[in-house]
């Protein structure tokens, strides 16, 4: 019978470091969770129209480029042109998906500096709205096994879920998400989720309400596979530059926990259409509360 460690196993076994992973676009959120590892998964919710989607494709942006990994992208509620503009678009600073740039934009692609890192690292699928689970999990693996993907990004998995066994939604979630961690186990690869909310009996999370865990569909399976879970906050409704603003709070760090209870604050940007982080204290005094 194998399978079991003790002395000198043990001891070498206990003698591996932390593994540090692969960085993240944020500085502050990157050293608390020592970047990101192969076979992890990472669930992100947050209310309608906060930015989970930009959040995920600058992520993408970032691995693409600094890190030089292959993305694969399937975006059930978007269209794959304007996934690739949104991503594209970031290395040039501009929002390429708006109208004035229709004439331009091709060329404005082909023009930038990482244009071809990009281009050879990003693979977005036409889900050509299919959503079941099956097909999600044999695209996924194939992006993995056949071309390469190192991290696959889903949103969203609620999609998924919604209107499946009878309307069982908890239990349509427990089964995708233990499909798709088994997938994790059997192939190299990390795994970012995108989540919704059920809405809070008070304010709205699209009106500034802080994320829990419990707020998320399906809350049991996501906590009980995610090796982290993300909330992105904000207030829609704000005025001025503050509508822009969101805190990406760490609900769940299953390595160490020290990213736990981490608050980020990160910044929209609508002329360049990149999320950044930036220090919300540094603000005229008022812009930030």
């Amino acid at each position: 019978i194998t399978g079991f460690l003790a002395g000198d196993a043990l001891l070498a076994a206990m003698a591996k470091p932390v593994e540090e992973g692969a960085s993240l676009p944020w500085p502050e959120l990157d050293r608390a969770m020592y970047g990101v590892r192969m076979h992890e998964l990472i669930t992100l919710g947050a209310g309608s129209g906060l930015g989970k989607t930009e959040t995920f494709k600058e992520m993408i942006h970032h691995f693409t480029t600094v890190e030089d990994s292959k993305c694969g992208v399937l975006f059930l509620e978007e269209s794959p042109a304007k996934t690739g503009l949104c991503i594209f678009g970031k290395a040039v600073n501009l929002r390429l998906q708006r109208p004035e740039y229709a004439e331009t934009r091709i060329q404005t692609i082909k023009d930038a500096p990482q244009y071809e890192q990009i281009n050879r690292t990003l693979v977005v699928v036409d889900h050509k709205g299919v959503s079941d689970l099956e097909p999600i999990l044999a695209k996924i693996e194939y992006m993995v096994t056949a071309l390469g993907c190192k991290y696959i990004f889903l949103d969203h998995i609620t999609a998924i879920c919604e209107g499946k066994d009878e309307g069982n939604v908890n239990h349509s979630m427990h089964v995708a998400m233990n499909e798709l961690s088994k997938l994790l186990q059997r192939h190299t690869f990390s795994l970012f989720l995108i989540s919704h909310l059920n809405q809070p009996s008070g304010t709205p999370h699209e009106e500034g309400a802080r994320v829990t865990l419990r707020n998320f569909y399906g809350s049991g399976a996501i906590k009980q596979w995610s090796n982290f879970v993300w909330g992105l906050e904000g207030d829609q409704q704000a005025e001025g530059e503050k509508k822009h603003h969101r805190h990406l709070r760490v609900l769940k760090d299953r390595e160490l926990g020290e990213a736990t209870g981490l608050v980020v604050d990160l910044k929209y940007d609508h002329q360049t259409g990149r999320f950044e982080e930036f220090d919300i204290d540094m603000l005229p005094e008022g812009e930030g509360e």
